[in-house]
This record gives C-alpha cells, sequence and structure tokens, in this order.
C-alpha cells in the first residue's frame, strides 16, 4: 500500500511512499509494508495478512479448510462465478475476500493519517472485463466508491511511482524524448508497459503517451518464430476474442500445475502432454458440453 501526498497548490512535487502496516499474529504484531493477501476464521476473530499466513502453516492443527475458514489465492477466482458454499455470509466470492483485505488495508491508512482524498486500486495490466468488474465490487464491499480513472494497471502505477522517486527536470531536455519500459512480473505473467515522454519547449511540460504492450513487442514476437508459435491477439477494445483459451490457460494452472513446479522442461513438457491429450481431451468432463468430454463430444457432433 503506498501513499501519495501532494498539493496543487504548491510548489514541492508530490511525495510517494509505501505505507508500514500493523498486523496481528497469535505471537504479537508485525509491522511491515507487506502484506499478504490472506484471509482466516479461527478463535472468533477475522485475521487478516501475516497472522492469517501463519494461521495457514498451521490450518491442519487449527482445523482451518480453504475457502470455508482459510482463504488464500483467491484473485485467481476474480472475474468467476464461483463461491465458496462452506464460508459463512460475506465469505463466499473472491471479490468479497478481496474486499475484506482491501477494507483492512483502507482502515490501516486512514489510522496513519488524514483522510484519503482519493483511493486508487492497482490491477494487473492482463485484467478483462469480468475481472475488472469483480476488483470494483471488492472495493465497494470495503467501502471504497471507485471512478474513473481509480482502477490503475500495474505498470502504470510502477511508471508513476518512478517518475515521483527518480525522475529530475533534466531527463528530458525540451524539444526531446525519452522512452521508459516497464516490466511487471507476476504469478506466471509478464506485463510491458512504454512510455514515451516528451518535453516542450515552451514550457518544460512533459507529455507521456503509454502504450502498453504485453504481447506485441517485437522480441516478443521474435521469440515466437524461434519457437515455431503463432500469436493470437484479441482486436483492440475486444476482450472477449481469446476468452476460450485463457479458460483454458486457467484450468490448465489450477489442475495440473496447482502450487507445484516442474523440474525440468521436458517433465512439463510430458506432464502437459498428458494432461491435454490423455485427461483433458479424453476423460475430463465439460460442463459446457454437457458433461461429455471433448472426444465423446466430437464423436456425437460427427454423427450428426
Amino acid at each position: 500500500m503506498a501513499e501519495v501526498v501532494w498539493d496543487p497548490a504548491s510548489s514541492e512535487p508530490p511525495r510517494a511512499q509505501c505505507l508500514t502496516v500493523d498486523q496481528e499474529t497469535l505471537e504479537g504484531v508485525k509491522t511491515d509494508v507487506l502484506v499478504p493477501s490472506v484471509v482466516a476464521l479461527h478463535a472468533g476473530k477475522e485475521w487478516v495478512g501475516e497472522g492469517a499466513k501463519r494461521l495457514r502453516a498451521r490450518a491442519p492443527e487449527l482445523g482451518l479448510r480453504q475457502n470455508e475458514s482459510l482463504f488464500y489465492e483467491c484473485k485467481n477466482g476474480i472475474g468467476l462465478r464461483r463461491t465458496y458454499q462452506r464460508a459463512p455470509e460475506g465469505y463466499r466470492r473472491a471479490a468479497e475476500i478481496g474486499g475484506v483485505v482491501l477494507r483492512f488495508l483502507s482502515e490501516a491508512a486512514r489510522e496513519q493519517g488524514d483522510e484519503p482524498a482519493r483511493t486508487v486500486v492497482t490491477v494487473p495490466a492482463s485484467f478483462q472485463a469480468s475481472q475488472r468488474n469483480d476488483t470494483a465490487s471488492a472495493a465497494r464491499c470495503a467501502g471504497l466508491e471507485l471512478t474513473g480513472g481509480d482502477l490503475l494497471d500495474e505498470p502504470v502505477a510502477t511508471f508513476l511511482d518512478y517518475c515521483m522517486s527518480y525522475l529530475d527536470d533534466d531527463f528530458v531536455s525540451p524539444g526531446n524524448t525519452q522512452r521508459l519500459v516497464v516490466f511487471d512480473f507476476g504469478g506466471g505473467t509478464c506485463d510491458v508497459a512504454v512510455f514515451d515522454i516528451h518535453a516542450e519547449r515552451k514550457d518544460g511540460r512533459l507529455t507521456i503517451a503509454p502504450r502498453g504492450s504485453q504481447y506485441a513487442s517485437h522480441d516478443y514476437q521474435r521469440l515466437l518464430k524461434e519457437h515455431g508459435l503463432l500469436p493470437s491477439m484479441s482486436r483492440k477494445g475486444n476482450c472477449w476474442d481469446n476468452a476460450a483459451m485463457e479458460s483454458f490457460f486457467r484450468t490448465l494452472k489450477t489442475e495440473l500445475i496447482g502450487n507445484g513446479m516442474f523440474r525440468t522442461r521436458e517433465e512439463a513438457r510430458r506432464e502437459g502432454f498428458a494432461f491435454i491429450e490423455v485427461w483433458y481431451n479424453r476423460q475430463r468432463l465439460h460442463p459446457a458440453l454437457g458433461y461429455r468430454s471433448p472426444e465423446e463430444y466430437e464423436n456425437l457432433v460427427k454423427a450428426l
């Protein structure tokens, strides 16, 4: 969680800093800038952050069950219709769990100073419309009303922080342009944003032209060609083109990879082939196909 202090009437530049947050644990209070996105219900209390993370490590001992009294990695459920049926009211959707974490952070920020004039929530640049809508829903659960521009892509937020922390007046000379590239590494993804910063001659103002390029960069395209892969690019302004493939990728990550790792690339290729060709296509029942496997459904269609 970061705080930006800026007075438009002052000549002082904006100031940004990460806020430390007190997080209650069974062993005492831990104060840190990092707050794990983990929520636990234990001993009649709601635990958020480090306290919940430590409870997760003792889940079998304490009788905590995932998606019932212990919630983590719920970001993977944002934008989906999945519900946690065993959980108490208010903890049954990923957006509600996100709301618990956002409320915890919001209250911590208010305890440290003045009432925030504006709250901005950052999201991965790869988030689709349903995921962004669910994130806004999580903010509402936390009592935060987001307006235009309050849902910010993480590479853009990183760029703004860099500008406020490291850029000076000499970074771009008048009439020239400098380019900044932001690489945002997440859980299995890498978002890339390119910013062109141009200084006008007449008043020294900076003009910033962002051009998000998660998959369109020359280096990425060259890498695809080297491996004989064909890119599948969504049309501009249309997030639904690759919805089916994105859904499959999530299934692959959840059911095959989970929290594990492959020791070698060969092991990953072997396990991936077995998952797709043996399990996913021939045995796994798909709700969208009337609880049939793709192979069975294809044979039915061929017979028509």
